[in-house]
Parts: C-alpha cells; structure tokens; sequence
C-alpha cells in the first residue's frame, strides 16, 4: 500500500510535459529576389560586391550567380512556435533558417550546416550564420 501511496504521489506531483507545437508548412516566399546585402560570419557585402538572384518555388531554392552554374536544391518551409522557418539544403548538408517578409523585402538568417537555427536575424562574427536581405523582382500585372 505504501508503494501505491509513494507512487501516486510522485505521478501527481511531476510537472507537465509540454505539448511542443508541430511545424506547419507555409508557402514559400515564390518568386525571384535579388539580393541587396549579405553578411557572412560578421562579414558584409553590398553593392557590385553582391549580384545573385534566389528563385524559390514550392520545394526548392535555385541561386543565379553570374557567370557561374546555377544550383538548385531542395527546401521546405514551415511556420513553428510563431516564427517562418525553413530548412535549406546546401552541397555540405542543411542549413537551418529563419525568414521574414516585409512588403517587397525577403530577409532570411541561416545557421551553419548541421548546427542549431537562429533564434534571431543577424549574423555576427564567428557564429557560422549567413544573413541575407533580398528584394523582390517579381513582376505583377
């Protein structure tokens, strides 16, 4: 009887688990979107320096570099806890990141592959995180 009072006890007394919510798939940002500024590990570019369009479509994100191959790779978008995230693959594994949209402003913070997603959009020295800030080249009729 003791055991059963002892074990009750403890059940009642221990703290609730905590329903996580479950991510949501979202929409991708769709369309084509030049990028106006880049910071990689506290490093900033802008300008000349920059000149790569990003088109994301529904299951994947294809990087134009001028004068370079375009890359295509797969990438899923979801909303979790409040926050638009996606995961990114890259050719060195996934890149976890978070993204906003603000009118005709795309702005998206990686982490490093196979490192945590960031909590915030910013992209300081020695964190691994990619800071991008893109603007929309849609055309809409």
């Amino acid at each position: 009887m003791l055991t059963w009072i002892i074990a009750g006890s403890l059940v009642l007394g221990a703290p609730a688990l905590k329903n996580e919510p479950k991510p949501r798939p979202v929409d991708p940002p769709n369309g084509k979107w030049a990028v106006v500024r880049m910071t990689i590990d506290g490093y900033e570019l802008a300008g000349d320096s920059v000149t790569q369009t990003w088109e994301f479509a529904a299951d994947s994100r294809r990087v134009f570099v001028p004068g370079s191959e375009t890359s295509t790779h797969r990438a899923t978008y979801f909303h979790h806890g409040g926050v638009l995230e996606a995961d990114l693959d890259t050719d060195f594994g996934v890149r976890k990141a978070i993204w906003k949209v603000e009118g005709k402003t795309l702005t998206i913070c990686m982490g490093r592959e196979g490192k945590p997603r960031p909590t915030t959009f910013s992209a300081p020295k020695e964190s691994g995180r990619i800071l991008v800030v893109l603007s929309s080249v849609n055309e809409f009729k």
